[in-house]
C-alpha cells in the first residue's frame, strides 16, 4: 500500500521478466563479491553503487521515487555494511558512479577513505538523500577536509533555490528547474564555479566539482523535492 499507483506497472513488468530470467540479485540487499552477481548485468547498461550504511529503510520509505528513477535508468547495488561497501569499492574497474545516502561514510574512516581514493581515480561521487541529516558539523567538515575541500557546514533551513547560469550545459538546462524551494543543509566554501543551486544571500544548496580525476557532487536537501531528484540523476549520468 506504501507503493504509488504509477509504480506498479513498472513493478509488475520487472517481476515478469526477472521470472523469464530465472534467479538473480535483489537490489534491496547487502550485495556480496558472487560471480553470480555480474553475470546476470546487462551488458553496457549503467551501474550506481549505492551506500547505503545507516537509515536504509528510511531511504527506501522517504526516496522511494528517486529509487525508482534510478532502477529504470541503471543497475544500482547496494552496500549496507562496512565489509560489502570495502569489498564493493575494491572492484576491478571502480564503480564509475558512487551514490552515498545518508552519513554512514563519516563514522567508517576506512570506507570514505576508499571512496575518496575512488573519486580520485575517476570515479563521480554524489552525496545526497539523507546525508546531509545525520552528519553534525565536526563530521561535515571533516569529510570535506579529507578530500582537501574548503567546504564547511551552513546552515538549515528552507528557502527559493535558483540554478546558476551557465552552472550546466543547455541539454541538462532544458531539464533541470530554474527556481524551486528547498530545505536543506547549506555549504560555505565552495567556488562559484562549482555551485549549481544557490539562495538570495549566495547559500549553496547543490553543488559540483572536480577532484582529481573524478567529480563530487553534494544535494543539501532533506526532504527530496522534486527539483532535487532531477538534480541527482543528472549528477549521477542518467538524465538524458
Amino acid at each position: 500500500w506504501k507503493i504509488p499507483r504509477e509504480m506498479n506497472e513498472i513493478a509488475d513488468n520487472v517481476a515478469k521478466a526477472t521470472i523469464q530470467k530465472g534467479p538473480a540479485p535483489t537490489e534491496f540487499e547487502n550485495i556480496s563479491l558472487d560471480p553470480s552477481v555480474a553475470s546476470v548485468r546487462t551488458s553496457g547498461e549503467p551501474h550506481v553503487l549505492c551506500l547505503c550504511l545507516e537509515y536504509e529503510s528510511m531511504f527506501n520509505q522517504l526516496y522511494a521515487n528517486l529509487i525508482s528513477k534510478i532502477t529504470a535508468k541503471a543497475t544500482m547495488d547496494r552496500a549496507t555494511t562496512q565489509k560489502a561497501a570495502l569489498d564493493m569499492l575494491a572492484q576491478t574497474p571502480l564503480p564509475s558512479v558512487i551514490f552515498v545516502t545518508d552519513g554512514g561514510v563519516a563514522n567508517l574512516t576506512k570506507v570514505w577513505e576508499r571512496v575518496i581514493d575512488c573519486l580520485r581515480q575517476g570515479s563521480t561521487v554524489v552525496l545526497a538523500a539523507s546525508f546531509s541529516s545525520f552528519v553534525n558539523e565536526g563530521q561535515f567538515n571533516r569529510c570535506f577536509a579529507k578530500i582537501g575541500l574548503p567546504w564547511k557546514r551552513g546552515d538549515y533551513y528552507r528557502t527559493d533555490v535558483s540554478l546558476r547560469p551557465g552552472a550546466v550545459n543547455d541539454c541538462l538546462k532544458r531539464q533541470l528547474l530554474l527556481n524551486y524551494s528547498q530545505k536543506a543543509l547549506y555549504v560555505e566554501g565552495v567556488a562559484r564555479s562549482d555551485v549549481w543551486y544557490a539562495g538570495e544571500e549566495d547559500e549553496v544548496a547543490v553543488a559540483f566539482t572536480k577532484v582529481g580525476d573524478g567529480m563530487l557532487g553534494y544535494v543539501g536537501d532533506v526532504n527530496g523535492e522534486d527539483g532535487s531528484e532531477m538534480v541527482v540523476l543528472a549528477m549521477l549520468g542518467l538524465l538524458n
